[in-house]
This record gives C-alpha cells, sequence and structure tokens, in this order.
C-alpha cells in the first residue's frame, strides 16, 4: 500500500481526509511544519496533502528542507499569489488547489495518481474516483460493494445484475448474499442522491423534464458509471 502524508493545519479536515482515503493509502497526519519535516524523512510518503501556511514552518520551506521528495505533492492555498505558485513549482508541487472540499482534494490526488502511472489504471481506482466525485458516503457498506461492483460490470456489461453481479459482489466484499448487497447499494446511492451537486451528477445523469435528476436504481447507477471504467 502506497504511504500518504496529509500536512494540514486544521485536525479536522485531516481526520476527514483520513476518513476519505484510508482504504487507499497508509496515512500519517501532522498539523504543523516541523512535524511535516520530520515525517517526510522519517516516513518518506509517496503522496503528500501539504497546506502551504503551517505554523511553525511553512509547506515550502518543508520542501526545500526535506530530504525526500514525494511523487505526488498537493499543495493547498489560502489564495493565489503568483511568487509563491513559481516558488510551488520550483519546491515540486505538482498541483495546487485553493480553499477545497474534502471530495476535490481526494479528487485531485487520484488524478494525479492516475497521471502518475505508465500502466493502464485499476479499474478499482477509476471506480473510487467516480464515487467520490458524485459524493457517495466512504463509511457505508454499499460504497464498497459498489467499488467493486462496477469495475465487475465493466468487464462484462450483459451480465444480469441480480443473478450474476450482485453475488460476485458479495464473495468479492464478505456479505452474505446478493439480497444484501442489493439493499446496501441502494441505500448509498439514495443518500448520496438526497444531498448531491446537481450540476455534478447531471454530467454523469441527465434531468428529467423538469430539470430534476431522478434518483437513480441500481442499474441505472451501476451501468451509467461502469461506461466511465477503462479496461
Amino acid at each position: 500500500m502506497e504511504k500518504l502524508l496529509i500536512a494540514v493545519q486544521s485536525e479536522l479536515f485531516a481526520e476527514a481526509l483520513t476518513a476519505a482515503l484510508q482504504t487507499e493509502y497508509d496515512i500519517r497526519t501532522c498539523t504543523d511544519g516541523c512535524d511535516a519535516l520530520t515525517l517526510l524523512n522519517t516516513f518518506q510518503p509517496d503522496a503528500l496533502i501539504l497546506y502551504l501556511r503551517l505554523p511553525r514552518k511553512d509547506g515550502l520551506t518543508v520542501l526545500e528542507q526535506a530530504s525526500h521528495t514525494p511523487k505526488i505533492i498537493l499543495g493547498i492555498l489560502d489564495n493565489t499569489v503568483p511568487y509563491i505558485e513559481r516558488r510551488a513549482e520550483l519546491a515540486g508541487i505538482q498541483y495546487l488547489t485553493v480553499m477545497p472540499t474534502v471530495n476535490s482534494v481526494v479528487s485531485h490526488l487520484t488524478k494525479m495518481r492516475l497521471d502518475n502511472r505508465q500502466v493502464l489504471p485499476d479499474p478499482q481506482l477509476q471506480a473510487f474516483l467516480l464515487l467520490h466525485t458524485l459524493g457517495l458516503d466512504v463509511k457505508l457498506d454499499g460504497w464498497k460493494m459498489l467499488r467493486a461492483g462496477i469495475p465487475l460490470f465493466a468487464a462484462d456489461p450483459g451480465q444480469t445484475l441480480s443473478k450474476v453481479l450482485y453475488p460476485a459482489i458479495a464473495a468479492a466484499v464478505g456479505a452474505t448474499d446478493g439480497r444484501a448487497v442489493e439493499h446496501a447499494i441502494r441505500d448509498c446511492i439514495a443518500k448520496a442522491w438526497k444531498r448531491r451537486d446537481h450540476f455534478v451528477w447531471m454530467k454523469y445523469f441527465p434531468p428529467d423534464k423538469t430539470g430534476n435528476i431522478p434518483c437513480p436504481t441500481n442499474s441505472q447507477f451501476i451501468k451509467t458509471l461502469a461506461q466511465h471504467i477503462c479496461l
């Protein structure tokens, strides 16, 4: 498992990012620059989420003084300043984002991870990005079932959900049976749909004549996202 260091000023933001990314990375967190420098050199992460205005030692100074440079570095700013942007580029930061949300950081980091690979990206990693983009809750059982099931369906779009896909997902994630998978996925989709970002969901699910996006069925959701998986 790849290693990730989250160095941000807010403990709550660090905890939220950890919850969202803990299935993908071995994670360490800190909230000041001196600790960030120590962890960079000792933990030697593959990826780094770095707030540039850390206390005690700012993020750019941390990178300039560190003996280890992660392959992927995502920097966080409060506002854009050309001089800081230039220093960030020289320090090896590949992407800068201003006052992001948890979902946007996860999306940026996952895209950077995909871009950094020289081989075709892992279908489950692609599903991970899609589910986060749509705001599905990583804590729900349906999330891990969708993450496993979307690539399975992308590999064989002709399969039936109830007789083939749901039992396969149950076997993959240790669920009791296909019916439990169906219910968990339906619940996960419905909860994300209720708090959806309309403009994000509209990229994947067309609105009806009234301009609203109907809650997709399990079949509609899985088939739509599977079309975005590259195998």
